[in-house]
């Protein structure tokens, strides 16, 4: 009977030390970017172009919390100040998730969707800051580092 004990303890302590050992393994190592970490599809310039319905250079306004059911949003109020492609008024509303998403006092170039009142972005690469009065593209076919005029010309050549 005692053998029996025996066998069981030790059986118990060998499959808790496989468990504990195996679990370490499941753990995703850290590989987080600067990129779009959400399930967005992204897009070569082309098609990206092709299913937005607006390319702009924007600046923030304001940002307020969007209240009301489903999940929290936020809304930033932005003036078009070159646009690209598509049509827009002077003025637009980007619906979005992340709190500070778009930043005061920076530039951006956008690629927007319009549903109802507001934009939302095309895709994982549809979000494109000034940093330095540079842009860093990642969008596939345009990718590099852009002043403002070099991009406006990439966009434009790509949207004809």
């Amino acid at each position: 009977m005692k053998k029996i004990y025996v066998f069981l303890i030790a059986l118990s302590v060998s499959v808790l030390l496989i468990g504990c050992n195996n679990s370490s393994n499941s753990i995703p190592k850290n590989t987080s970017n600067s990129q779009a970490q959400a399930d967005w599809p992204v897009y070569d310039i082309e098609t990206l172009i092709e299913k937005s319905d607006v390319v702009a250079f924007v600046e923030r306004d304001k940002t307020e919390k969007k209240q009301g059911k489903g999940p929290s949003a936020t809304l930033s109020t932005l003036k078009v100040t070159d646009l690209l492609y598509g049509s827009a008024p002077e003025s637009i509303i980007l619906d979005h998730t992340i709190d500070s998403v778009v930043e005061p006092g920076k530039s951006y170039l956008l690629f927007l969707n319009k549903k109802g009142d507001y934009y939302y972005l095309t895709d994982g690469n549809s979000l494109i800051p000034e940093n330095d009065k540079m842009y860093q593209v990642s969008i596939p076919g345009i990718e590099g580092k852009y002043d403002k005029d070099q991009l406006t010309e990439k966009v434009e050549d790509e949207s004809k």
